[in-house]
This record gives structure tokens, C-alpha cells and sequence, in this order.
């Protein structure tokens, strides 16, 4: 009998694998295959997703020498407007290094780029008008088959460690659930994130039982995955994400039945999370005794971006640049340190700098990288040592030290539109803005309208607003890759496999 349930399941599996596949020319079924293995791999490793991302721009040229014969789809070039403007971003950052004095740096930063070059130019110049609606739901099945893999894979890991190590499983942290390969808790519920609002239009569109019952599966487990991430855009993205899915049940699909259930489950459970998340990040955000350390980066940031704001600081001075300002903030700070008495000026400029050498060999040391019990008991009883004034200190200490952190381990912004305009001002956060707004003048002028592409753009634009999501590889592909995918499906002709 069992083997029976499985002899089905791959008839069915290949009976679906089979369906992409035909009427395919060879050149066509190999960059579609490589397709498939970029977006499965996406979620596990950014250096093989960077290889299969090389491996698409090979088999592109291939494909477009010797099957197309140096002939493009009318239809794409039609909207060749769309992957300039993309491909302008590296453009730009090419153009950065006239004026930038870190060359080295700044290669590498023109060179981690190139994701903004590679995908615009082989979805232009590759005749895509084989990958109709059918094809693209595989790529994303694949996308999100890799995601639940890879929550299982951890989460079974985590269990495991706790059970037979007896660590804490009260709450599974980031660093336990990521044992097995590490990635950000940012960019990994961002592909949650995704997975989440594909399988959920997943689960409305598809009339198969089995496709059904997977989607469903895959959406619990997304949804669990977001919240065990502990991701505070990624928590808000989830609340906005049901929101965005919830209009589209209710006034696009006309799904009344559905539409309650999301509101029962916005308004019950994910509303109340993601609002106490949102009123714990503000109050972080807000306490001037405990601030968040993204607040010190994103004001030094905006300090580079006043006095460079026309065209940034040059593609490799990003980090130079960044690092003074983190080193004038902090001659700020110590500017605010009070003497405890009458003292003499040079000798107080000893004590004070005595003082931080302690607190800064502590905080290197690993006593404390944020303020914890051991850093206040510190604060409260060395200053007057040091014949410092113990409320003055207090002031400005926690903010010192995130600081003195930053200038450790060259932090950037840790906010996407900020580090843009550091680098190459203004333009580049226009073109920024563009991916936002270019989904928007398509879905106009087509009449076409992809919530899932929404629930994407979404989920970049407020990711953005706290990470550098466009310094890392694992961000870059992600983002490069199913931008051009959601534009091909909207640009392309709408229609799906024969049954």
C-alpha cells in the first residue's frame, strides 16, 4: 500500500515536471532548469545562488547566439525602458568611482552589484515568451519548497538540541534555528515572507486536492517561521502582508468565507503581535537612556548624506566616510562628560579618558556589546572614581558604546535609502524609489494586477527601512532575481500549459 501512495506521488510529480518541460528547445529547457535550481538554492547559500547566477548568464548567451540567432522578443524590448532603469543602479555605482579614493573597496562594492546588471540584461536580451503563467508558479514552488526545507531541516535541529542537550527550548532562538546554516534572521523572513504570500494565493487559485493540502502546509509553516525569526520588519511585513491579502479576497476574488477567516486571524492574532512588536521597537527607538543602536547608525548616516547629498561620497568610501562619522559622534559624547567637582581641566581630560579606556576594554572584552546589568552597575560606580559626573555619563554611555561598536566591526546604516545616498546620493535613491513605482506604471498600463508582486515590494520596501538589504549577496540575487521574474510575468503573454 505504501508503496503504492508513493509509485502516485511520482507519477504525479513527474507528470507535472514533464508538463513544464514540453515544446521546449533545448537552449530553453537548460536556462529554465537553471532557473529552477537558482530560486531552490536562494534560501540555503548565496555563494552557489551567485554561481547559478553566472551559470544563467552563460547559458543566456548561449541561448541568444546560437537558438535565437541574435533576434529578441519584440514584447520585451518594447519595455526596454524597464531594464534600463534597473540596470542604471550599477551604472551608477560604476560611475561612483570617478569620484571615490577607497578604489579597492569600491571595485568590490561595483563588482557586488553586477546582480543589478546581470538579470535586467538577460531578461531583455533572452526571449522569455516561453515562460508562461505555469512555468513561473514552478520557479516559485521551488522558491518556497526550499524555504520549508529549510525550517524544517532547522527547526528539527533545534528541537533535537534541546531535547537531547537539554539547552532552552522555551524560545527557539535565531542562532539555534539557524544551526545548520546561518542567515540573517532579516533576509530569511524575507524569504518567508514571500513563500508565506505565494502559498496563500496558492491555496485560492489552484482546484488540485494535493496543491491545496502542500499550500496550506507551506503557509502554517511560513507564518510559524516569521514569528520564531523575531524579525521586527519582518514581523510588521507579516501584518501588512495579511492586510494586502485580505483586499484582494475581499474586493478582487470576492471570497467572503476567506475574507472572514483572514480578518478573524489579523484582527486575533497577528494584529495584536505585530502592534506590541511596533510599540516595543518605537519605545527602543525613543528611550534616550537605552536607545536602539540602529538610531546612532542612521544619524551618523544622515550626517554624510547632509554634506554629500547631490552625489554621495564615492562607491568605495562608503565605510571611510562612515567612520568619521561615527568618530565625531562620539568626540559629541565625550564632550557631554561632566567633571563630579572643581577640578583642573587637564587632569579631569585624564581621569574622563581613563574612564572610557575602561569602558571600552570592557565592552571589547565581551562584558557587555549592549547595556546590561554588570554595564549599569559600572556606570553607577566608576565615574565618581574617575572624578566623572555619574548622571553625565549615564547620558551619553550607551550610546558610546554602540559607537565604539560600530567603528570595531565598520557598520554601515543598517537602513538601505540611507547607505544609497551615502554612496551615490541622491540619484541612486530615486532609482531606488523606481522598483517600487515601475510595478505600478506596468500594472496601469496593462491592466494587470499581482498581489503577490505587491506583497514582494512590500516586503523590500520596509525590510530596507532597517537593513542594508543591497549590501549583502544574500539580498542582491534575492532581490534581482524575482523582481525580473514578477516583471517577465506581468510583460509576458498571460497564458498557461495546455491540459
Amino acid at each position: 500500500m505504501c508503496n503504492k501512495i508513493k509509485k502516485n506521488v511520482y507519477l504525479y510529480v513527474d507528470f507535472r515536471i514533464m508538463k513544464v518541460f514540453e515544446n521546449l528547445r533545448s537552449f530553453q529547457k537548460l536556462e529554465y532548469v537553471v532557473m529552477l535550481l537558482l530560486a531552490f538554492v536562494i534560501p540555503f547559500h548565496w555563494y552557489v545562488a551567485q554561481c547559478c547566477e553566472v551559470a544563467l548568464l552563460a547559458v543566456a548567451t548561449l541561448k541568444i547566439v546560437f537558438d535565437q540567432k541574435c533576434k529578441f522578443n519584440e514584447r520585451q524590448m518594447r519595455f526596454k525602458w524597464v531594464y534600463l532603469i534597473f540596470a542604471a543602479t550599477w551604472l551608477v555605482y560604476f560611475i561612483g568611482m570617478i569620484y571615490t579614493d577607497n578604489t579597492h573597496v569600491g571595485w568590490l562594492q561595483v563588482s557586488k552589484k553586477l546582480g543589478f546588471l546581470i538579470f535586467p540584461a538577460i531578461f531583455l536580451f533572452s526571449d522569455m515568451s516561453y515562460l508562461n503563467k505555469d512555468r513561473i508558479r514552478v520557479i516559485f514552488y521551488c522558491f518556497t519548497t526550499a524555504c520549508l526545507l529549510f525550517f524544517l531541516m532547522n527547526l528539527y535541529w533545534a528541537l533535537y538540541d534541546g531535547l537531547v542537550h537539554k539547552h532552552n527550548i522555551g524560545l527557539i532562538t535565531n542562532n539555534n534555528l539557524m544551526r545548520i546554516y546561518y542567515v540573517h534572521h532579516t533576509y530569511m523572513s524575507m524569504y518567508a515572507l514571500l513563500a508565506l504570500a505565494f502559498s496563500s494565493v496558492e491555496i485560492i487559485e489552484v482546484e488540485d486536492l494535493k496543491l491545496k493540502i502542500y499550500n496550506i502546509f507551506t503557509s502554517i509553516s511560513m507564518l510559524v517561521f516569521v514569528v520564531l525569526l523575531d524579525s521586527r520588519a519582518g514581523i510588521i511585513c507579516l501584518f501588512v502582508e495579511f492586510v494586502i491579502l485580505l483586499m484582494w479576497l475581499a474586493f478582487i476574488k470576492k471570497k467572503v468565507l476567506m475574507s472572514i477567516i483572514f480578518t478573524v486571524l489579523i484582527a486575533g492574532g497577528i494584529a495584536p503581535f505585530a502592534v506590541s512588536r511596533l510599540n516595543a521597537t518605537i519605545a527602543k527607538l525613543s528611550d534616550d537612556d537605552n536607545p536602539d543602536i540602529r538610531m546612532v547608525e542612521m544619524r551618523c548616516g544622515m550626517d554624510v548624506v547632509e554634506n554629500h547629498l547631490l552625489f554621495g561620497v564615492g562607491t568605495g568610501d562608503r565605510s571611510d566616510e562612515m567612520e568619521k562619522a561615527y568618530e565625531r559622534y562620539r568626540d559629541t559624547l565625550v564632550a557631554e562628560i561632566k567633571p563630579a567637582r572643581a577640578i583642573d581641566e587637564e587632569e579631569f581630560v585624564l581621569c574622563r579618558d581613563e574612564m572610557l579606556s575602561g569602558i571600552q576594554r570592557a565592552s571589547r572584552a565581551g562584558q557587555w556589546n549592549v547595556p546590561n546589568k554588570r554595564f549599569y552597575r559600572f556606570i553607577d560606580n566608576k565615574p565618581v572614581e574617575y572624578e566623572c559626573d555619574t548622571e553625565s555619563v549615564r547620558g551619553m554611555a550607551v550610546e558610546y558604546i554602540y559607537v565604539e561598536n560600530a567603528i570595531k566591526h565598520d557598520l554601515n546604516a543598517h537602513n538601505q535609502y540611507i547607505d544609497t545616498m551615502i554612496s551615490i546620493g541622491i540619484i541612486g535613491l530615486l532609482l531606488l524609489v523606481a522598483y517600487f513605482l515601475i510595478p505600478f506604471v506596468i500594472a496601469i498600463k496593462l491592466k494587470v494586477f499581482d498581489v503577490v508582486y505587491l506583497a514582494f515590494l512590500v516586503i523590500i520596501a520596509i525590510n530596507a527601512m532597517f537593513e542594508s538589504i543591497f549590501e549583502m549577496q544574500v539580498g542582491i540575487i534575492f532581490f534581482c532575481f524575482f523582481w525580473q521574474v514578477f516583471i517577465q510575468k506581468n510583460i509576458g503573454e498571460q497564458n498557461t500549459l495546455s491540459p
